[in-house]
């Protein structure tokens, strides 16, 4: 049969035909694929499924850890760290009589340390004076102990004080900064009156010793701060945003850097160690005394 001789009904039909054959033979196709398709997937549900159901089963004790995500701001950790390192902070004054009899006071920042021990700026407390720090109405005499090559002085509280008396708390000093480039800075100073600053950590860079006819000595890796003020912080103590008190801020002409709170810690111990051997000596030789005189 010729299909140009066909009439309009007929090609109708036969395109009707022509689209169930076709279906059906794709229902078929589909089917035999189905048929012949891997049956890994559904045992793999079931096993997931029984899994689940077993770590539910009644009577068995789990312990479940829950994790919540918190965002800290950056400007909440500064506060906190501010409020926790604010008792470390005192301002030492100094009582300096001229030769007409006329006194002046001097104030300087300073960090209360360990052991009764306060660091300061060695330009500012650079020998033995009339110093103390105010606790309150109460004034604690302190006593010039020594100043260090690196540029900072150690006070320490006077020894008929009790230091349980004392509020002023060392509270985070660090014995090992872990301050890094561009982290915060934060400065906390009590010249005149307590306040705080802020800026970053801008590098780290040797401190070095130059003696007369003497190689160099480095002393440490100063922490360089890149800050917009000068006024008064000096004495000051450097502190992350972590709440750590880091170092002693310093400003000199050219220059504002921290000395490593470690470093000053490392000269406490000496001096603490050296105090136990001169009282053991001392005792030593008393007792040697005694023994001669016997």
């Amino acid at each position: 049969m010729d299909i140009e001789h066909l009439t309009k009904h007929q090609i109708v039909l036969l395109c009707l035909l022509v689209t169930f054959v076709s279906s059906t033979t794709a229902a078929i196709v589909v089917v035999r694929l189905m048929e012949d398709a891997p049956v890994t997937s559904s045992p793999t549900i079931n096993r997931v499924i029984e899994r689940t159901v077993q770590q539910i089963v009644p009577g068995e004790t789990k312990e479940i850890t829950k994790v919540n995500t918190v965002i800290v701001k950056e400007e909440d950790l500064v506060v906190e760290a501010i409020e926790v390192n604010k008792n470390s902070i005192v301002l030492v004054k100094e009582t300096v009589t001229n030769e007409s009899g006329e006194t002046t006071l001097t104030n300087s920042s300073a960090i209360y340390l360990r052991d009764g021990y306060i660091v300061a700026d060695g330009r500012l407390i650079s020998g033995p004076g009339e110093y103390y720090m105010e606790d309150g109405d109460v004034k604690i005499p302190l006593v010039f102990v020594q100043k260090d090559k690196s540029g900072f002085s150690l006070l320490k509280v006077e020894e008929s004080i009790t230091l349980s008396d004392v509020s002023f708390v060392a509270k985070n000093i660090s014995t090992k900064p872990s301050v890094k480039v561009g982290q915060s800075a934060i400065v906390l100073s009590s010249n005149p009156n307590f306040g705080a600053f802020t800026g970053l950590i801008s590098s780290f860079s040797p401190f070095v010793v130059k003696v007369e006819g003497q190689d160099d000595e480095t002393l440490f890796s100063k922490i360089n701060i890149n800050i917009n003020t000068r006024q008064g912080i000096s004495g000051g103590a450097l502190v992350t945003s972590d709440g750590d008190v880091s170092g002693l801020v310093i400003v000199r002409e050219n220059d504002i850097f921290a000395i490593p709170v470690d470093y000053i810690n490392q000269k406490i111990s000496s001096l603490a160690e050296a105090a136990v051997a001169k009282k053991e000596s001392l005792k030593a030789s008393a007792v040697e005394s005694l023994g001669d005189n016997g």
